[in-house]
């Protein structure tokens, strides 16, 4: 997520983000399952603590990255 715009994505926005997505999937797999009337998908709490987690890796890495790519930005091709 940060990368659409790296200067006002805030680390709670970015992993409140990832949870209210997360949530609505599970959700959604829920909903899905009690339509079907079998379990069609499952919804776990593991799923959602685990997206969350990766967001909370991710945002990590890009702020730690960041500043080496923003320093070498001769490694990105730049149309003329």
């Amino acid at each position: 997520m940060p990368f659409i715009n790296y200067k006002y994505i805030s680390f709670r926005k970015n992993i409140s983000l990832c949870a209210i997505t997360s949530f609505c999937i599970e959700i959604t797999q829920l909903l899905v399952s009690l339509i079907y009337g079998f379990a069609y998908k499952i919804c776990d709490i593991n799923d959602f603590i685990l997206n969350v987690f990766g967001a909370l890796i991710g945002y990590i890495s890009f702020k730690i990255l960041l500043p080496i790519f923003k320093k070498d930005s001769h490694l990105f091709c730049e149309s003329p």
